[in-house]
């Protein structure tokens, strides 16, 4: 790790960032940020059944999908990340970024960074 390099580590739900004060060969990560995030989980979000699809010709139904009311919310939080993690790279304040998350997490991660913070 370069001497400056962050380290994120997330899961939807909460992150912390580290920053290298150390040179490279030698890290040393120091807790640089904090993030949370208070999301129920959907059922507390959400009280309504899924909605039901009839067709207009015959006896036919089914059932639409239920909204994810908790992982909208994780998606959410991860792309804020995203935004700060870009704001913090345009400022100069670092050069190299390590993350440390779950696939589902890293995925809306990818799609929300910039080729540049990617």
């Amino acid at each position: 790790l370069n001497h400056n390099a962050r380290v994120l580590v997330t899961d939807g739900g909460r992150a912390i960032v580290f920053r290298n004060a150390g040179q490279v060969g030698k890290p040393d990560l120091r807790q640089f940020k904090v993030y949370g995030n208070d999301n129920p989980p959907t059922r507390e979000q959400g009280t309504d059944k899924p909605a039901r699809v009839h067709e207009s010709t015959g006896s036919r139904r089914s059932a639409s999908e239920q909204t994810d009311y908790h992982q909208q919310a994780e998606d959410r939080f991860v792309e804020q990340i995203a935004a700060d993690m870009e704001a913090d790279l345009q400022a100069g304040e670092f050069e190299e970024l390590i993350g440390v998350a779950p696939p589902l997490a890293l995925g809306v991660y990818r799609k929300a960074a910039s080729q540049k913070l990617q």
